[in-house]
């Protein structure tokens, strides 16, 4: 390395997830209303709720957009899946479990 030296590595582990809606028609429909009323605990932590936003979303019939997406650090061997905000909340979990033993420089 030169006249440079490696004094440490730091190792560390991050996860960021988003999970973002949108009207696709207007900026006065209700639709988003509807879907803003959810909880982002309550999608998360509860099945019931989160198929209920399944189901909600899945009656707007293309007026709403979605776009949901992660990008993490450390861990990894595990599916992708962020198709509602509870299966992405299964992704956090198993990045979680493996991101302890094989945290990233």
């Amino acid at each position: 390395y030169g006249l440079h030296y490696i004094y440490s590595i730091t190792y560390g582990r991050s996860f960021l997830g988003s999970f973002t809606m949108w009207d696709m028609t207007t900026s006065k429909s209700s639709e988003l209303g509807v879907m803003a009323s959810f909880s982002a605990s309550a999608l998360f932590f509860s099945a019931s709720a989160s198929a209920d936003f399944h189901n909600k979303f899945g009656s707007t019939e293309g007026k709403l957009g979605k776009f949901a997406n992660a990008v993490w650090l450390g861990g990894g061997g595990f599916v992708e899946n962020f198709s509602t905000p509870a299966t992405m909340y299964e992704t956090f979990v198993q990045w979680d479990q493996t991101s302890w033993h094989s945290p990233a420089p």
